[in-house]
């Protein structure tokens, strides 16, 4: 017997220790029958999957436990508070027509962009630039531009797309990038807004209607001009308290009611005034707010939630539908200061006069930042005084007191004098209530004795006293804004977040 046949025996005896019988031996022992044949049985037990025909097969696409499952949300509210004296007024001068507030919107922020040999645009520091009253920043670069530099001046070639940007110069500072939308919003945007709801409104009280001026003389018509100014002027006639209610449009979002006429039914809310008071139609409007709120505490409920919310568009009517109007466009062309440099005559532009129902004594005006900005970059600044530039640079994002309006012309001399004070100026027509000017606190310095002297003294001119001509540096007026008559509106958004109980309340990253 060979070796394989002993090697492989002896292997089938240790097998067949596992086997409770042989089935061969089986056979050999008892007549052959189908029913003799026992089922085969190993001592080793094993364990076999066994598979559901009936059901949904365990992770196919129409099992449902492979789906993830919607995270838990809860609801919460967000206040939005559009206060119109922070938006843009040169883009929208009206804040009661269409004020748009957007989300997710860019702010205004400061740039200093690189320059190269190969540049798009010319630098505010060449010499093409140097040479312009104020430098235009972005001009672009098609004709080349020139380096000043020693012993002679370096020029650069126009800008050529197909090369590449070259070596790097310099940086160029004071851009600003503008801001996104309409100038007015936020960086903060809404998700899955499920409600939107008005909270409250703080309306001024101001007039919303120009009186005609006819010539004074002595004529019937311009003493009844004069009479009708001299009365109604500063009054709360045609104000806000005079109408039952208010009329608010959000978007294109209707409410919740029916009236009489079609703008009711579209409007978004109807507002009333929250402390109703008997008014004194005799006495001047003083400088304050009122507050007017929703007639009910309705929100409207959208059917599907906003899952991005990108802006507000806000219009107020009287209650059949008329727009109010407040176009805030008013500009300097000049600042001037008074005898003792303590105060600042600030002087409208070219036929720019205003009443007392746009600016009163009390009120605040804040400077178009903007214009300010592009001043600071002006050349002809190199050749005054620091002081010039620091009282700029103070007159920006500050707000001021308005202390007197003032009605005045420049003399002999171009110094701005009232104008009784100058022979041959006085009014032929009835503005009794019509200004060009009006009074703000200087910057001051307090010394130890109580002594107020003026912060940047280097800034005011020694013989005219001008402080500041806008139209020398930039090539136009400084617009400005009376802060204390502009409305404010704040909604309520309810919005679906996700709930961050299940993870004791805090993010995980």
């Amino acid at each position: 017997m060979s070796d394989y046949l002993k090697l492989m025996m002896r292997e089938q005896a240790e097998a067949r220790k596992g086997y409770s019988y042989n089935p061969r031996e089986r056979l050999l022992t008892q007549p052959f029958s189908t029913s003799n044949v026992e089922t085969f049985t190993d001592s080793k037990k094993t364990n076999v999957m066994s598979v559901d025909y009936t059901g949904v097969p365990e992770g196919s696409r129409s099992d449902p436990d492979i789906v993830q499952e919607t995270p838990k949300t809860k609801m919460m509210k967000r206040y939005v508070i559009m206060d119109a004296s922070q938006r843009d007024w040169l883009k929208q001068p009206n804040p009661y027509t269409n004020l748009v507030y957007t989300f997710g919107s860019q702010t205004t922020a400061a740039s200093n962009p690189p320059v190269y040999e190969n540049n798009s645009f010319v630098p505010t520091f060449a010499v093409e630039q140097q040479v312009l009253p104020s430098p235009i920043p972005g001009i672009p670069n098609t004709g080349g531009w020139t380096l000043a530099a020693e012993p002679s001046n370096i020029r650069y070639p126009p800008y050529n797309s197909s090369l590449t940007r070259g070596n790097f110069i310099a940086y160029d500072t004071g851009y600003l990038i503008q801001p996104s939308g309409a100038g007015f919003g936020s960086v903060f945007t809404p998700s899955n807004v499920s409600a939107i709801r008005l909270v409250r409104a703080v309306l001024p009280q101001r007039q919303f209607f120009s009186l005609p001026i006819d010539p004074c003389g002595t004529s019937v018509d311009g003493s009844t001009s004069l009479f009708i100014e001299s009365n109604i002027t500063g009054k709360p006639y045609s104000s806000f308290g005079t109408y039952p209610y208010l009329l608010f449009y959000l978007n294109e979002y209707f409410g919740q009611y029916v009236g009489g006429n079609e703008p009711m039914r579209r409007a978004f809310s109807v507002m009333t005034q929250k402390g109703r008071q008997q008014t004194n139609f005799e006495t001047g409007i003083g400088v304050q707010q009122y507050d007017y709120e929703p007639w009910n505490q309705e929100a409207l409920n959208l059917q599907s939630p906003i899952t991005n919310f990108q802006r507000i568009a806000v219009t107020i009517t009287d209650p059949i539908g008329t727009n109010f109007i407040q176009n805030d466009t008013l500009t300097l062309s000049l600042i001037q200061a008074t005898s003792n440099q303590v105060y600042l005559k600030c002087f409208t532009g070219s036929f720019q006069y205003f009443s007392s129902n746009d600016l009163r004594v009390g009120d605040r005006v804040t400077f178009y930042s903007n214009t300010i900005t592009d001043m600071l970059k002006s050349v002809i600044l190199n050749n005054q005084s620091p002081d010039k530039k620091s009282f700029l640079t103070s007159l920006l994002n500050a707000t001021f007191p308005v202390l007197q309006l003032l009605d005045y012309v420049p003399d002999e001399n171009g110094v701005y004098v009232p104008r009784t004070d100058v022979p041959g100026a006085a009014r032929t027509r009835p503005y009794v209530s019509s200004y060009n000017g009006f009074l703000i606190p200087n910057f001051v310095t307090i010394t130890a004795l109580g002594d107020a002297s003026a912060s940047f003294p280097g800034s005011i001119d020694a013989t005219t006293n001008n402080v500041l001509e806008p139209n020398l540096y930039v090539g136009s007026n400084l617009p400005f804004l009376n802060t204390s008559l502009q409305p404010v509106y704040t909604l309520e958004l309810e919005t679906q977040e996700p709930d961050t109980g299940a993870i004791g309340g805090k993010i995980v990253v």
